[in-house]
């Protein structure tokens, strides 16, 4: 949705924009849940918000700002009251459950007035309340039912993090970056939320003197509905994990064909040659791929079969790759082919564990395939080919750009010599090589 610019805020004051600008490419940063403000002053009516962003960054490495997505956690609440509601049955429990943050703040609690106490920086908390539950609860292994019998009642209650559940949408087609992951631990561990309930020592007397019996069934009711709340809080946390999946992709994807983006590609690239040069035997080939006169096709056919031809070229690409790949591991690593829209009408394609010979195979695969492929517009179909340059991955390399550079020189070698065709250079060599002529020549 687009927002006028009259009506646009800066942000850049609040604190999760601040925390989120400082992480290092491919991090991902979770905010606390809080309220959301608008213009400096806390939203009415309140919504509970949790943020999720990730930093972008240009090719050069410089930070050009960051995506955040709003969660609205009110759903969240909603189904802890719920919960809540399973224990008014029984006329000797206390009906609330509650939820506090790693900090001992009111989240949701049973007196409506103390929740978000901390968002208009007053101290009415839980800490200060119950400052040896609070203790114990710090102490508690994570993601376990704990009980406890103390001074102010029998307390259930159970320590979520969502670092587990948001860790698992971290899955790099390569080993991941240690140091994405842990500026992404460190923000999410900043999240820790406990769920909780108590029994009175009032009411704990009314169940002792109504039966031993029945205590053990209290406790085993407080087990199993504060069970049933931590699964509503775990469904926000896979839900949580959904929309950063749904994050990176957006941030990694061009939106037109559904092809990872430059930025993406180049990060694979640059994995790609890091293991080469570990592992010399290793062979990944590049190739770059350019369309025929396109810029015709925009002039004479319209933008909008200009975008068809690129999306045709981008399933032609996919479904080539998929026929083809068998898949590759190394050093407990599993990676696949892949590919890329670099930009305009210039795609790239990685083919892992490959010859030179296996470069020029796919490359006329490819070629052939788009050649022989018309694409469907407006006014009936179009056949559009493309021109094709190839290399390999070479130990001697730094960054990738290097391969990237020698497949570029190829594919314009191609376009010299005639388009709708193929040539590789090798690492070493003076000159492309011609692969392939047009089927019209």
């Amino acid at each position: 949705m687009a927002v006028p610019t009259a009506e646009l805020q800066n942000k850049a004051d609040r604190y999760y924009f601040s925390e989120a600008m400082t992480l290092p490419p491919g991090a991902v940063y979770l905010s606390p849940l809080d309220l959301n403000k608008e213009r400096g002053q806390i939203e009415q009516p309140l919504k509970p918000m949790i943020r999720v962003a990730i930093p972008l960054f240009s090719e050069a490495g410089e930070r050009r700002g960051i995506v955040i997505v709003n969660y609205l956690a009110s759903n969240l609440l909603d189904d802890l009251s719920r919960s809540s509601e399973q224990l008014e049955e029984n006329p000797m429990l206390d009906p609330h459950l509650i939820l506090i943050n790693r900090e001992g703040f009111w989240l949701r609690g049973p007196d409506p007035a103390t929740d978000w106490e901390f968002m208009y920086e007053r101290d009415s908390s839980f800490l200060s309340r119950y400052p040896e539950v609070f203790a114990a609860m710090r102490r508690s292994p994570q993601r376990q039912l704990q009980q406890e019998r103390l001074a102010t009642g029998l307390w259930t209650w159970q320590t979520l993090n969502p670092l587990d559940r948001m860790l698992e949408a971290q899955n790099p087609r390569f080993c991941p970056d240690p140091q994405q992951a842990q500026a992404s631990s460190r923000s999410i561990n900043s999240c820790l939320w406990i769920v909780a309930s108590r029994v009175s020592p009032a009411q704990l007397t009314a169940i002792t003197r109504a039966g031993y019996r029945s205590t053990l069934g209290v406790a085993a009711i407080l087990l199993l509905t504060l069970a049933l709340a931590s699964l509503a809080v775990g469904n926000l946390l896979e839900e949580r994990a959904r929309q950063q999946r749904e994050l990176k992709r957006l941030a990694s994807t061009d939106t037109l064909t559904g092809l990872p983006n430059r930025r993406t590609f180049m990060t694979e690239l640059r994995q790609a040659t890091r293991i080469v040069r570990r592992h010399p035997h290793f062979s990944v080939g590049v190739i770059m791929l350019d369309l025929d006169h396109f810029k015709a096709v925009n002039d004479t056919y319209g933008h909008a079969a200009g975008d068809a031809v690129l999306k045709h070229v981008s399933a032609v690409i996919r479904r080539s790759l998929r026929e083809s790949d068998t898949g590759s591991r190394l050093d407990s690593m599993e990676f696949a082919d892949s590919s890329g829209r670099l930009g305009g009408e210039e795609f790239a394609v990685l083919l892992r564990s490959t010859s030179l010979t296996g470069v020029r195979e796919m490359g006329e695969r490819l070629r052939r395939a788009l050649e022989s492929s018309p694409v469907a517009i407006d006014d009936g179909t179009l056949t559009v080919t493309m021109s094709l340059g190839g290399s390999l991955i070479d130990a001697a390399d730094v960054s990738g750009e290097e391969a990237l550079m020698r497949a570029d020189r190829a594919l314009y070698a191609a376009k010299d010599g005639g388009r709708n065709r193929m040539a590789t250079l090798e690492a070493g060599d003076a000159e492309p090589k011609p692969v392939s002529s047009s089927a019209t020549d």
